[in-house]
């Protein structure tokens, strides 16, 4: 009999261990344990309980200030930096140096899951309290986006329009050079010669991650 890699997943938030490491809960080759943090209300614990009696793996509602990664664990899954939630950035900040992959619940591309329509019944069937997330929104179900590496910091830049008007793009840092290079060659005498989706997807074709534009304090993400 082949013995099965014991494998922890750290999530925030119950319902980021199906949303982030849904091929990790199906994969039979390892024995999965999961680790709990924040927004433990009753309802979400009862969900996350259905969630652990639906794939068979041990489960811990922590408390985040004394929780240690106990030694053993033949991989360690920790959120990515790119996540924006604040408590996402905690998990990672605190436990980055533990890990051994990193996984993101704010994708919105990345590995095509297999069965996509079974992640998304699931997501459904388990988390009934947080549906108006993918409801509207794809990517939740559609994709995943484990890394063995962390992804990069990001960083802000910012120009000021002739009009006053101030646009800020918010990028990786890895990114920085690439993005302040294309403005040069794409700003005409301070005026961006495209509309607001030309100029999104511009950023995307060049930036490897999260892209986010703020101009006339609208805010746009992609």
């Amino acid at each position: 009999m082949i013995r099965r890699q014991p494998v922890l997943i750290l999530a925030p938030h119950a319902d980021d261990e199906v949303i982030g490491c849904w091929s990790v809960l199906l994969d039979p080759e390892v024995t999965v344990s999961v680790v709990y943090f924040f927004e433990l209300t009753d309802e979400r614990k009862a969900e996350a309980l259905v969630c652990c009696a639906s794939f068979g793996f041990d489960l811990e509602f922590a408390d985040f200030n004394t929780y240690e990664i106990p030694d053993g664990y033949h991989e360690v899954y920790v959120p990515s930096r790119k996540d924006w939630h604040a408590d996402h950035k905690m998990v990672n900040a605190k436990y980055r140096n533990k890990a051994t992959k990193f996984y993101s619940v704010d994708m919105a591309c990345g590995k095509l899951v297999q069965v996509p329509r079974a992640k998304q019944k699931l997501l459904n069937d388990i988390y009934p309290s947080q549906a108006s997330l993918w409801e509207n929104n794809d990517k939740y179900w559609l994709f995943e986006d484990i890394q063995e590496t962390d992804y990069d910091e990001y960083r802000t830049l910012a120009w000021t329009q002739p009009s006053g008007r101030t646009l800020a793009v918010t990028v990786p840092v890895n990114d920085v050079d690439k993005v302040l290079g294309w403005h040069l060659t794409n700003n005409r005498g301070g005026q961006f010669g495209h509309n607001r989706r030309e100029f999104m997807n511009d950023l995307l074709a060049i930036c490897t991650g999260k892209v986010t534009v703020t101009y006339d304090n609208i805010t746009v993400e992609a």
